[in-house]
């Protein structure tokens, strides 16, 4: 699928795809699923990687493995399949992202890409405690309720929902099924 024709589908229709395409990438070895880290890869190459470069052929053409937590997943899907980040060597934490050149590596955070052009920060919590089983990025849960609008009835359901799986694949892919299942929308 080309960026253009993912372009003209619907929103729903874009976040199922972007979950489908990171179940694919998981099953394919592709992605990690690991805790604590939203999205790391590294360049075979950083020689190859210039200024305002796309990522895209990066985890996509070259196929560059990355680890990924549920969120990480589907901010690499969305670059794999819209080709919204272009690598800035003046980044820094909370801009587009942070690179360490000595280690040939890049980190992605949520806040430095456009996926809430796709999936709101309220879904993205939702995904998030799910995956790692507890509330991130917050001091508390009361912090989380404020932030996201996620009540603890809510956050309990994720981190139920998440408990299911105790292996980081088979609990990455149950959350990207429920995303497809869903039309779009992650529903613990």
């Amino acid at each position: 699928m080309t960026n253009e024709e993912f372009y003209k589908l619907s929103k729903p229709e874009q976040r199922v795809l972007i979950a489908q395409d990171a179940i694919n990438q998981v099953i394919a070895n592709q992605f990690t699923p690991m805790q604590n880290v939203y999205a790391r890869f590294e360049f075979s190459d950083i020689s190859k990687v210039k200024q305002s470069t796309s990522l895209q052929p990066f985890v996509k053409d070259e196929q560059i493995p990355c680890e990924v937590c549920g969120v990480g997943g589907l901010i690499i899907s969305m670059i794999r399949l819209a080709n919204h980040v272009k690598f800035n060597y003046q980044a820094q934490h909370g801009d587009w992202y942070y690179k360490n050149i000595s280690q040939n590596s890049c980190m992605l955070q949520p806040d430095s890409v456009p996926i809430y052009k796709y999936f709101t920060k309220r879904q993205l919590a939702m995904i998030e405690t799910a995956f790692e089983l507890e509330p991130r990025d917050c001091n508390d849960e009361l912090e989380y309720e404020l932030e996201y609008g996620l009540d603890d009835d809510i956050i309990d359901k994720c981190k139920e929902f998440g408990r299911n799986y105790e292996n980081l694949s088979d609990r990455f892919i149950a959350i990207m099924e429920n995303i497809v299942k869903n039309k779009g929308m992650f529903k613990p």
